[in-house]
């Protein structure tokens, strides 16, 4: 049997199989299926500009409220190149941080494309079918971002509220098909930020050696480390 770890100060410490435990109860429990369908029946269609109430509800309705009752502080700025989508910046700041962490990922889908899917799957909702899921952002990308959250959410309830690092996220709403506005974004909100950890929830490359992250896809943005 696994023993549970004492810190320094006495306080118990959950362990590696606990928490894992933990993660695979979430998951047995529901919850984690309910938050998904909940982001999934948003139709937030980036390419369909009557879509811009479902976007910007997704974000003040739905992902604020979830990051400020993780203890982030959130706003919503507008995309640098007029017309386009609009960008959720949130941070999640503990004294004495060595570290932080900078995440990210994007709420908007392609096209629902309704009239292709099968008969009894509706794009906008999460529909079981033995081990897989339909609906549409399930994979790409709101399920990435809300496995991402749930994790954080039963590390902090394991470690009394603590992660240890800081947290810095950003949500864009207008991924698909590129990304308008992502590098006058995210250059103007790096500046200053220092001994930054990548942690992106699509395909980006982390090179520890060149101490530099890579966008690999729609072109590239290079963050290079001193």
């Amino acid at each position: 049997m696994t023993r549970t770890r004492q810190s320094e100060e006495g306080c118990r410490q959950i362990t590696r199989e606990e928490l894992m435990q933990a993660a695979s109860d979430y998951m047995a429990s529901g919850a984690f299926l309910e938050t998904l369908a909940r982001r999934v029946s948003y139709p937030t269609e980036s390419l369909v500009a009557e879509r811009a109430p479902q976007i910007m509800a997704y974000l003040t309705e739905e992902m604020v409220p979830s990051l400020q009752a993780l203890g982030f502080e959130c706003r919503i700025v507008d995309n640098p190149v007029a017309g386009k989508w609009p960008f959720l910046l949130a941070r999640r700041i503990e004294p004495e941080a060595p570290f932080t962490l900078l995440t990210y990922g994007h709420g908007d889908v392609v096209l629902g494309d309704e009239a292709n899917w099968l008969e009894w799957v509706d794009p906008w909702k999460v529909t079981p079918d033995g081990d897989r899921w339909y609906g549409r952002g399930t994979a790409d990308n709101k399920g990435q971002h809300t496995i991402n959250l749930a994790a954080m959410m039963l590390v902090l309830k394991a470690k009394q509220g603590r992660l240890g690092y800081n947290l810095k996220l950003i949500l864009e709403m207008g991924r698909k098909p590129d990304p308008p506005g992502w590098m006058r974004c995210t250059h103007a909100i790096a500046t200053g930020w220092q001994r930054i950890c990548l942690s992106h929830l699509t395909a980006r490359a982390w090179w520890p050696s060149a101490r530099r992250c890579f966008w690999a896809r729609a072109g590239c943005l290079t963050l290079s480390f001193r």
